[in-house]
């Protein structure tokens, strides 16, 4: 039977005795380098100038038979250590591996010189846009001190990853209704889902009324959007501020719990009139 109030809460996937094999199977395969126990409570794990994400690989274990789980760490670790130099890549060969990552605009608070280690900006209030190594098992934080011609580079990266990022195929959409508002849940379990928001309008043109588009980014999975036919109003709804707030507190990976008004390509937070 599980027992998850032991586990940390991007880790509830894990039974406690599984969450303690992971830790101890983590530590011995990277030779003591790794320990989940610094993993915070976004589930990023930041040691020895690495940030990784981790939560959605113990996700993935909690579905894979046990005896597979050695062979499964020691595949994401190659994968990792691969990924950090880029298999030697410089710029401009290196943007096949890279991508853009939507973080809470607090993600480095805790990092020294986060500026000149982290390629980011804040394209949307409240957020970061970062460029992250994206692997078939693994998402991590692109380090630029080890990739020094894409730091050199910074501006032409962001402009050819939100490039790339235009030439997405749309996440699923869900339309929630009731008597008063029809709201589009944007959901996918692809973690690199809210980072579509960046490039809104050329990918869900389709969710942008006259007066824009009421638009939240809760978590890594989930966008939510309610188009505006009118300028934005001064009454928001209800179901969209209690809803973004939920998707916000439940997830494992929470970006911003704050509305934004969308037009013309830009964010504008906004505040609800209670």
């Amino acid at each position: 039977m599980f027992n998850r109030n032991r586990n940390p809460h991007w880790a509830r996937s894990l039974s406690s005795a599984d969450y303690e094999e992971f830790k101890r199977l983590l530590l011995e395969q990277s030779d003591g380098a790794l320990n989940i126990d610094k993993t915070g409570e976004d589930g990023m794990l930041r040691q020895d100038d690495r940030i990784l994400g981790i939560a959605n690989f113990t996700a993935k274990l909690a579905n894979t038979a046990k005896n597979a789980w050695p062979a499964e760490i020691s595949n994401w670790l190659r994968l990792l250590s691969q990924g950090e130099d880029l298999s030697g890549l410089a710029y401009p060969r290196a943007l096949s591996k890279l991508s853009l990552q939507l973080y809470p605009d607090g993600f480095f608070r805790h990092e020294t010189d986060a500026a000149n280690k982290y390629l980011f900006k804040q394209l949307i209030p409240s957020t970061l846009a970062t460029v992250v190594v994206k692997e078939s098992d693994a998402v991590y934080t692109l380090n630029a001190t080890k990739n020094p011609s894409l730091k050199e580079h910074k501006e032409e990266v962001f402009d050819q990853l939100l490039a790339s990022l235009k030439t997405q195929t749309p996440m699923p959409i869900k339309f929630l209704e009731n008597d008063e508002d029809v709201i589009a849940l944007i959901e996918s379990p692809d973690i690199m889902t809210a980072a579509q928001a960046l490039v809104f309008e050329d990918i869900y043109p389709q969710l942008v009324g006259r007066g824009g588009s009421l638009i939240s980014i809760p978590n890594r999975h989930t966008i939510l959007v309610q188009m505006l036919q009118d300028n934005i109003r001064h009454n928001l709804s209800a179901m969209f501020a209690a809803l973004t707030g939920r998707l916000y507190l439940e997830n494992r990976y929470p970006i911003s719990p704050n509305l934004y008004h969308y037009q013309n390509a830009t964010f504008k937070q906004i505040r609800i009139n209670k």
